[in-house]
């Protein structure tokens, strides 16, 4: 266990009833509109970083251009994905001007008995720089989740 693992386990001991509340109203928000975008989408493509990575040695970037990163830095497009517990795979998409690898995000709606989304193969395949990702088996499997969170699933006419 690391440190910063040590310390976030303290704090959820030491937090109030109402802060885990309005976390998963949080949760539910995201959770929402991550079901808005998938009720008309059967994919969602993201780039799996804000920028490029920083040096080892830090600091970690602030700012992207002239915005400023949210909260989550250069988790800003996996958190939210990770936190609506949706089926993603990030692939490499190419290189930035600096010449570092840029990641591409694929994610899924919620439900997917299989945990890679659909059709990232392909979307992987079709990228011009990257060698084509060799099919394998995955062992299915579902995540379960709290009793009170929804499972969304597209409407079988969204195709």
């Amino acid at each position: 266990m690391t440190r910063t693992l040590v310390r976030w386990m303290q704090a959820a001991r030491e937090a109030a009833p109402a802060l885990w509340g309005e976390a998963a109203r949080a949760r539910m928000s995201v959770v929402r509109w991550f079901a808005g975008v998938f009720a008309d989408h059967d994919i969602l493509l993201t780039p799996t970083a804000p920028c490029d990575p920083p040096a080892a040695s830090g600091p970690l970037p602030t700012k992207v251009a002239d915005s400023p990163l949210p909260a989550a830095g250069l988790a800003a497009f996996t958190m939210p994905v990770n936190f609506a517990w949706l089926p993603a795979a990030t692939v490499r998409a190419g290189f930035s001007q600096s010449g570092l690898p840029v990641g591409l995000q694929i994610v899924a709606p919620r439900g997917a008995d299989d945990p890679r989304p659909p059709g990232s193969a392909r979307v992987r395949n079709s990228l011009p720089l990257a060698p084509p990702l060799a099919e394998r088996r995955v062992t299915r499997h579902r995540r379960q989740g709290p009793a009170s969170i929804r499972t969304f699933r597209r409407r079988p006419n969204a195709r």
